[in-house]
């Protein structure tokens, strides 16, 4: 019960994350201590998704914003260069895949944003809605489809606005 919700607020949360960690490996004007405090808020976080409340996970998340946002900064995070990093699902998240590269390139001074994981649960939801999958999807499960779209996209703007209050995303 209630997996497909749970399971995208963790998405959604998790991509998010990962873009804040970057830039704070980028940007931390401590970088050990950021990334001590980041690990702390991410724990927090898991274990709100954990019991799977959405108003708790809503003010954890703005606890973790307002705790991430006070990490001192070496320059104004809209000024630090970003690169993308897109490609297979896997890689986007898998740090062996990736061998330390957000690391290296935050060492030199640039934000890695790995393509996000939600962009491809949205992907294969817009395949299944125009109909261009391999098999043919009954009006009543589009139909639910389009609703489950709906929500998601609720959710997704939520969290990230509550999240990018830290001002590092």
């Amino acid at each position: 019960k209630d997996f497909e919700r749970r399971g995208w607020w963790a998405v959604v949360v998790s991509d998010v994350m990962e873009d804040i960690r970057a830039m704070l490996l980028a940007n931390a004007a401590d970088t050990r201590s950021a990334m001590a405090t980041f690990e702390g808020e991410w724990e927090n976080i898991l274990a709100t998704l954990e019991k799977g409340d959405y108003r708790q996970l809503e003010k954890q998340l703005q606890q973790s914003a307002a705790s991430l946002g006070r990490i001192p900064q070496k320059r104004p995070p809209e000024t630090v260069p970003v690169i993308t990093l897109a490609g297979e699902i896997f890689v986007r998240r898998d740090a062996l895949s990736r061998q330390f590269l957000t690391e290296e390139l935050a060492r030199r001074g640039f934000a890695t944003v790995c393509s996000p994981v939600a962009e491809w649960v949205k992907y294969c939801n817009w395949v299944i809605d125009e109909g261009i999958n391999d098999s043919p999807v009954p009006v009543f499960q589009r139909l639910k489809l389009k609703l489950r779209n709906l929500f998601q996209n609720r959710y997704e703007r939520r969290i990230k606005a509550i999240l990018s209050s830290s001002n590092l995303v």
